[in-house]
């Protein structure tokens, strides 16, 4: 089976079927090592696959009919329909921001702190404004069919109007914003564990301490969201995001969560069916919902799941998974778009039927995200603005297991 050296510092070794995980050697005073470190594939599988479910995520959320406001008015979608989101919501997210911070212990391992936020600000602040600007003007566009959002105003100076047609498009694109807010936050609590004592510890916990972090996540959803804007959860995803980064980033860690991926994944898909019989015809967005204590437990237990399961499952590179790597990120970026404009088209241009729309709007978000995203990556001007991407080239199987 392998062996698995203390507090996270040795390699562990699963044997035949290439789930090894190499561990990241603690950070020196400046913040980097010279070590060299190898890919956690199975981060890039959970990031991948994520992605892909955020797409159908939005599918089956803009024609939803719980009551959750979208980009469509309400009441327009096949309500028994509406479980598929509600199912994923309350861990989607709080799974990327978690693995946001696995990510960036890897990250931090070759950049100081301030090599990191530079990053952060080419491939998610330049990413936001960009694609705001240049894509995501489609969606106020749309919106500004059903309602103006300047009725009873009067006139409006057209800047003005600009301004906030340009402001409402951000669509999916508050997760960079609040990534970036995450990623500030995480380079200043990391200063108050230079050592990385709580890292090393741990690697020591047991597995029903890793499950026990529910409680905290719970806690967490209970504070710093915002009203209104009720994607922005100050709490909750920063938490995740710090746990990423001092726990779940620990080879120990990983280890304990792959030899015991089955059992989480049984445990997550249960607390999921439990979750949807309370739930389901709820608005899966309001505060009774998320910060019930059922549906933290799930959330963190579907957390586990993934990390867990990727790299018990998914953790050797193959072609489409390179592909997919450097695609998955524009492809999050350009979807929201596509699924609004296609909204639009399929219900007063070509009046499909509703449970056929479902369908018939995943074919379409598909072919236009990836046509898209293929003809803008070859851009260089484009694929930086809207993706904060510099290079185009495709990396190699051997280099994506050499890349930290």
């Amino acid at each position: 089976m392998g062996q698995l050296k203390p507090r996270g510092l040795g390699t562990i070794n699963a044997g035949e079927k290439g789930h090894a995980v190499t561990p990241r050697p603690v950070p020196n005073a400046s913040g980097t090592t010279a070590e060299p470190a190898v890919r956690f594939h199975g981060l890039d599988a959970v990031r991948g696959y994520t992605i892909i479910v955020v797409v159908f995520y939005h599918v089956f959320y803009v024609f939803n009919s719980s009551g959750v406001v979208s980009s469509l008015p309400y009441g327009y979608g096949v309500h028994w329909l509406d479980v598929v989101p509600s199912f994923v919501y309350p861990w989607l997210m709080l799974v990327m921001f978690t693995v946001a911070g696995v990510s960036a212990r890897f990250s931090l391992t070759r950049r100081t702190a301030g090599q990191f936020l530079r990053e952060r600000v080419l491939k998610l602040l330049i990413p936001l404004v960009g694609s705001m600007t240049l894509l995501n003007w489609a969606i106020p566009l749309v919106q500004a069919q059903y309602a103006d959002i300047f009725a009873g105003y009067g006139d409006v100076a057209l800047p003005v109007r600009l301004f906030f047609y340009w402001l409402s498009g951000y669509g999916v694109l508050w997760f960079l914003a609040e990534l970036f807010v995450c990623s500030i936050i995480l380079v200043a609590v990391r200063k108050l564990d230079r050592a990385d004592r709580l890292y090393a510890f741990a690697g020591r916990w047991p597995l029903w301490v890793l499950i026990g972090l529910a409680v905290p996540i719970w806690v967490s959803s209970m504070i710093l969201n915002v009203p209104v804007l009720v994607m922005f959860r100050f709490g909750i995803y920063p938490l995740g995001m710090l746990i990423g980064y001092f726990v779940l980033a620990n080879p120990a860690v990983i280890e304990r969560l792959r030899q015991a991926a089955p059992w989480l994944v049984s445990a997550a898909a249960l607390l999921g069916v439990a979750y949807a019989w309370v739930f389901f015809g709820h608005n899966w967005i309001a505060d009774d919902v998320l910060q019930n204590p059922l549906t933290n437990a799930y959330a963190w237990m579907a957390v586990l799941a993934w990390i867990g399961g990727a790299t018990r499952w998914s953790n050797r590179p193959n072609r489409f998974s390179i592909w997919w790597q450097t695609r998955s990120f524009p492809i999050y970026i350009a979807h929201y778009a596509f699924i609004v404009v296609g909204c639009w088209w399929l219900i007063h241009g070509f009046g499909a039927p509703m449970p056929i729309s479902y369908l018939l709007l995943a074919i379409f978000v598909t072919v236009t995200t990836v046509v898209f995203i293929e003809i803008t990556m070859r851009v260089p001007g484009l694929r930086l603005v809207l993706y904060g991407i510099t290079v185009k080239k495709t990396p190699s199987l051997k280099t994506i297991a050499e890349t930290p």
